[in-house]
């Protein structure tokens, strides 16, 4: 049990299911399935669909990738969500 992102920091996950592809240009596809527990004891469904793309190169220093994602949270209702930002790694 646990969450795999801050999103979720607060809907931890009890289950989830991931995939993830790099591609030769150094873009990285992902995409998760997860059950997650809400506040209220119920479950919902949540599915998680983001890309990397890479802004600069690995070099010494790490590189810089652009986020691009959707999400939705399944319950009631559909819960939308974009995601557009930047990462840093090494």
């Amino acid at each position: 049990m646990g969450s795999y992102d801050p999103v979720l920091l607060l809907h931890p996950a009890f289950g989830f299911l991931g995939l993830q592809k790099y591609l030769s240009d150094g873009t990285e596809l992902q995409g998760y399935l997860a059950l997650t527990g809400a506040s209220d004891a119920q479950f919902a469904g949540r599915v998680d669909i983001r890309g990397y793309v890479p802004l600069t190169h690995p070099n010494g220093a790490g590189r810089f990738d652009l986020n691009l994602g959707v999400a939705a949270m399944v319950a009631d209702t559909v819960r939308p969500e974009g995601r557009l930002g930047v990462r840093y790694g090494f």
